[in-house]
């Protein structure tokens, strides 16, 4: 059994059938449950998405695998610097140079490296989509689980 931490789900509200506006809402509202704790961002927990069956295949036309997924997300969902209060700032400029990772008009990716990315796909294909995240301080776990026998 794998445990996965998430903090909670966001609709996709936009409604062009358009992937690359999709994708623009994914990607973008990865920021939106705020800077991770710590004193220096990113920290190094790994970052949940779980995304609709409908959300997924419209993200799909545009990477041929979870990899190229997970790389344009490390590029792009970034926090502005200024989200994180003053005293953390110095530390994380440090960190990110310490491991060479480029900070672009001072925004710091969410997570320390793409492989970080944990990218699900759940649900069903009706109702409202929605993509899931987590940036709790948690790392998923998976644990072997023995199931009784059944009775005959």
């Amino acid at each position: 059994m794998t445990v996965l931490p998430v903090n909670g789900m966001w609709p996709i509200t936009d409604m062009s059938p358009d992937p690359e506006m999709v994708l623009h809402h994914v990607t973008h509202g990865l920021i939106a449950s705020g800077p991770c704790g710590g004193h220096r961002a990113p920290d190094g927990f790994e970052t949940v998405l779980v995304m609709s069956p409908v959300i997924a295949k419209m993200v799909a036309q545009r990477f041929p695998d979870k990899r190229a997924f997970r790389e344009h997300l490390f590029e792009h969902a970034r926090v502005p610097l200024d989200h994180y209060p003053p005293y953390r700032r110095e530390a994380t400029l440090a960190q990110l140079a310490e491991r060479g990772i480029a900070v672009r008009d001072r925004r710091i990716p969410v997570c320390l490296e793409p492989d970080r990315f944990v990218v699900l796909v759940a649900g069903g294909l009706g109702g409202l989509q929605s993509v899931g995240l987590s940036c709790m301080l948690g790392m998923a776990t998976t644990r072997r689980v023995e199931l009784p026998e059944r009775a005959a």
